[in-house]
């Protein structure tokens, strides 16, 4: 299900993939031109989410430019993002975690867990009911 705003690089539905039962709210951001973006099965995404499977490296390159690095983003199963969190390239979310409105995410998140802040941290483990 998605909700009014979601926007797609017009050129990158391949690199995409959307599970069963997951909701998309407004004004979400997926760039997934380089590299792919993969959602699990009932994962929420609040307003505002961005998704970016590209970065730059620090050091220039030879001609003086900073080469571009794609890395692909999975959000497994059952996920909570909350409004304005930002997913960098090559992130892992774990099954079942939330993650805080306005988190933005520079490493992996383990299953099961809350985490927040910028950038994001391991807040508390949760429980599995």
């Amino acid at each position: 299900m998605f909700s009014v705003g979601v926007r797609f690089p017009v050129d990158a539905f391949n690199n995409i993939v959307i599970g069963d039962a997951t909701f998309i709210n407004s004004d979400v951001r997926i760039d997934c031109r380089g590299a792919s973006v993969i959602i699990g099965d009932r994962v929420l995404i609040g307003a505002g989410t961005s998704f970016d499977t590209g970065s730059h490296l620090v050091e220039l390159d030879e001609y003086g430019r900073r080469p571009r690095i794609c890395k692909p983003i999975i959000v497994e199963n059952e996920v909570w993002l909350g409004t304005n969190v930002s997913v960098l390239q090559g992130i892992i979310i774990g099954e079942g975690s939330v993650v805080a409105a306005g988190s933005v995410l520079t490493k992996d998140v383990p299953p099961n867990t809350l985490v927040g802040g910028v950038p994001a941290r391991i807040i508390k483990r949760l429980k599995i009911q």
